[in-house]
């Protein structure tokens, strides 16, 4: 049986981790509402790519001044990927498809990419 001090020391761990994801998180919000407030930035590409270059920043920053590994890391990511998907099975194969959907909506708004032979035939 695990002692008391045992299961106290694992609480505080997971109420820690628990609290740094919330942080991140709000960090990540607070970003990507600077990024359309303070800087403009409209579209979904737009914000994407400066969070992108965000995260890649504050990564390189832990790497070069912390003890952790790019490796490290994206086992961190791995790992809560691996978390998401056990809360909600679907969460990245629905994100794919709605892109997909996305991306067909456009095409039939004759926006996008033609793939329609009649229409080059026609031209």
């Amino acid at each position: 049986m695990k002692s008391s001090a045992a299961k106290n020391s694992k609480k505080k761990s997971a109420n820690k981790v628990a609290d740094s994801l919330l942080a991140f998180l709000e960090a990540f919000k607070e970003v990507e509402t600077s990024l359309t407030e303070d800087y403009g930035a409209e579209s979904e590409e737009e914000i994407a790519s400066g969070l992108v270059t965000e995260l890649a920043s504050a990564t390189e920053t832990i790497i070069d001044n912390e003890d952790f590994s790019s490796a490290f890391i994206a086992s961190t990511v791995k790992t809560l990927n691996q978390a998401l998907e056990e809360l909600d099975p679907d969460i990245f194969t629905r994100q794919v498809d709605e892109i997909i959907e996305e991306d067909e909506d456009e095409d039939e708004d004759g926006i996008g990419l033609v793939d329609d032979e009649d229409y080059y035939e026609d031209r």
